[in-house]
């Protein structure tokens, strides 16, 4: 049957680059997937395309001037907090401008299709909830707040990508939202990228992981939010300790984390990798996957994990009630380190669960290949660049 496609797509993301994860990683395959189906592809970015790459990702358009002035800015919040206000009002007129459908990956005022890789109203109520406060004090919040209600809290709104039906739920809670403008289409996975190893000792060799441990794995950016401190009380926590091994790969302040680690005693056993380009081989290395986050929307790096068969321990939130299955491919649990450590000493002791999981990991994935995700998204802005001529 034939596809009623767009002829043309304008994506809006600040980086279109597989290897910085995340919505950069979404639209980088993205753009591939439309190139491969003969769609036209521009991309409206910061930084241009990214290097050492031969996909064909289409078109791209950055924004020279500025990505040399805040390339020059080592400080990564003064970085963003240059970047991020004055790409939204660059893509926001691109957006005005553009004759053909426009996909916006969050970072823009205007557009016709809004992928959000989360809602932040609901972000920042959850950090009120458990009483955080450092989030008052990075001024990004209120402009992504107010970005957020201009595009969906008022007059007529755009349609809205929701990666989890728990973040399409959300936004229509927060903004009124119509449900017949949400659409739920999840991201997808790399899954020729991420898949088992065929050796997996010799992988952890080369990674300085211990061959005889249980290990472990953090993959992510924002220690507090995803919840490294309980996975550190849960490591000590567990009965079965002196086996367990965690690795935490990933860009955050680490020096209260490995204080923590100290005063629980398991320092030795909890190592901080920084921030990797070769995920993939973390997760093929592992034994579990452990995600303990206050607010999640998808949760791309579970994701990427179940690809390369391992399960995963999580918090129930967010994409991770859409596509993980209680004992099947992973195990919720209560973020806190008890809970974390009767997880982690079922997964050690119990061969049986932890075989069925593996088993279950990687099919639990295939609906979310790339190809097929982008071919729902192209569905979709068929229907939008239809609606946009009338």
């Amino acid at each position: 049957m034939e596809r009623d496609w767009p002829d043309n797509v304008v994506q809006i993301a600040r980086m279109v680059d597989a290897s910085r994860g995340g919505y950069f990683r979404a639209a980088y395959n993205l753009a591939r997937e439309f190139r491969k189906r003969g769609v036209g592809v521009v991309n409206r970015t910061l930084y241009g395309a990214p290097p050492n790459t031969g996909d064909d990702l289409g078109v791209f358009r950055p924004m020279p001037f500025w990505a040399a002035i805040t390339s020059r800015v080592s400080a990564k919040h003064l970085n963003l907090l240059l970047e991020i206000p004055v790409f939204s009002l660059a893509a926001t007129w691109t957006a005005l401008r553009s004759r053909d459908v426009v996909l916006v990956h969050n970072d823009s005022f205007a557009g016709d299709v809004f992928r959000s890789p989360s809602c932040h109203r609901e972000a920042v109520d959850s950090k009120k909830r458990k009483g955080e406060r450092r989030w008052w004090f990075f001024p990004l919040h209120p402009f992504w707040l107010f970005r957020e209600w201009f595009v969906f809290g008022r007059g007529r709104r755009p349609f809205l990508v929701a990666v989890s039906r728990a973040c399409g739920e959300e936004h229509r809670r927060h903004y009124g939202l119509d449900p017949a403008r949400i659409e739920w289409i999840p991201n997808g996975v790399d899954r020729t990228l991420f898949r088992p190893a065929p050796d997996r000792n010799a992988l952890r060799k080369e990674l300085g992981i211990p061959t005889d441990a249980f290990v472990l794995l953090f993959v992510g950016n924002d220690f507090n939010n995803k919840g490294v401190s309980v996975l550190i009380d849960g490591v000590a926590e567990a009965k079965n300790s002196e086996k367990v091994w965690a690795a935490i790969v990933g860009d955050d302040v680490r020096a209260p984390y490995e204080r923590r680690a100290a005063q629980r005693g398991v320092a030795d056993r909890v190592k901080f990798f920084g921030r990797r380009n070769d995920a993939e081989k973390f997760y093929a290395a592992s034994d579990a996957f452990v995600l303990l986050s206050h607010y999640e929307a998808f949760g791309n790096v579970a994701m990427e994990s179940l690809a390369a068969g391992t399960p995963v321990i999580s918090t129930k939130v967010g994409g991770m009630l859409d596509y993980i299955e209680h004992e099947k491919n992973g195990l919720f649990v209560d973020r806190e380190g008890e809970s974390v450590a009767r997880a982690i000493d079922r997964v050690v002791e119990d061969v049986a669960l932890l075989t069925t999981m593996r088993t279950n990991a990687r099919p639990s994935t295939e609906a979310y290949d790339w190809g097929a995700i982008a071919e729902r998204y192209l569905d979709l802005l068929g229907r939008v660049a239809r609606e946009k001529r009338a």
